[in-house]
């Protein structure tokens, strides 16, 4: 079975440095770094993937871009400068999917036809931002979890491929249900912070649902280098810190190597044209 692999391109320090200080930096040299790892990764195993990236890292790393869409990989778009859109007005959001599409598209000469929220921050109060992403050409979003969560999630929605009453297509994150809950899985810190061997066992366990499985991760998570803030922090930040730096570098490099191993991944994109060509 064939399964989603997507890399959401954001720089770690640039997020922090937003979030936490209000500050805002360009993206460092750590995320051009590791993308191009994962990129040559990739091209080891013969598999594409979608990256979801941020315009301004697009700006600062044109020749990233370039090669992500020499390489035939999916470029789709994952805002600007990783703003939430639960904080957003809807013609705030507006303005910065169309800059940021616009600079994706006139870096790579490719068209972006995917979106990801920052955070997943699709959440039932800005459904409206679905209706935007159609209206401004977007073909799918893959920001829902359906998993009832602090931070996002939206319980109750469908864990399987669906469309929008307007069209537009949702790949949703993955879950596995156990004790009668929905687990979140097989993406970012539920990559890191777990053993492999869960991780192959969540994604067995969808394929036998005949689900597959999106799996996510971000450029960060596979820098060997410890996070260093310039700037002095507070105790939320230094247990951010703790959790983000938890398995990175040569655990999760050596995480994604199995992955590739013992899966079939294909970019975002194509399990939409799998799942038309069923269909008809």
């Amino acid at each position: 079975m064939q399964h989603g692999l997507s890399i959401d391109i954001e720089d770690y320090y640039q997020i922090i440095y937003k979030d936490y200080f209000g500050t805002a930096i360009p993206p460092s040299p750590e995320v051009e770094r590791n993308t191009q790892w994962i990129l040559d990764e990739l091209n080891r195993h013969g598999t594409k993937a979608t990256f979801f990236t941020l315009g301004n890292v697009a700006q600062q790393f044109p020749s990233l871009i370039q090669r992500i869409a020499r390489e035939g990989h999916e470029l789709a778009v994952h805002g600007y400068e990783h703003k939430y859109i639960s904080k957003m007005s809807q013609n705030e959001f507006r303005e910065e999917l169309k800059k940021a599409k616009g600079i994706l598209e006139d870096t790579s000469s490719c068209s972006v036809l995917g979106h990801r929220a920052p955070a997943f921050s699709i959440t039932k109060e800005s459904f409206w931002a679905l209706d935007v992403l159609r209206e401004e050409g977007l073909l799918y979003d893959s920001s829902i979890y359906p998993i009832k969560g602090k931070r996002y999630g939206i319980k109750g929605a469908s864990k399987t491929i669906y469309q929008w009453p307007n069209g537009l297509y949702e790949i949703p994150l993955s879950c596995i249900e156990l004790f009668g809950k929905s687990i979140p899985v097989a993406g970012g810190g539920y990559i890191r912070h777990f053993p492999c061997w869960w991780t192959r066992f969540a994604i067995r366990r969808l394929e036998k649902l005949e689900r597959p499985a999106v799996v996510y991760m971000h450029p960060y998570e596979f820098e060997n280098a410890y996070p260093k803030i310039g700037k002095p922090v507070n105790f939320k930040l230094k247990i951010h810190t703790l959790l983000q730096a938890h398995n990175r570098g040569a655990t999760q490099r050596s995480k994604f190597k199995s992955l590739l191993s013992d899966f079939l991944f294909i970019p975002l994109r194509a399990l939409i044209e799998q799942r038309t060509m069923q269909a008809a």
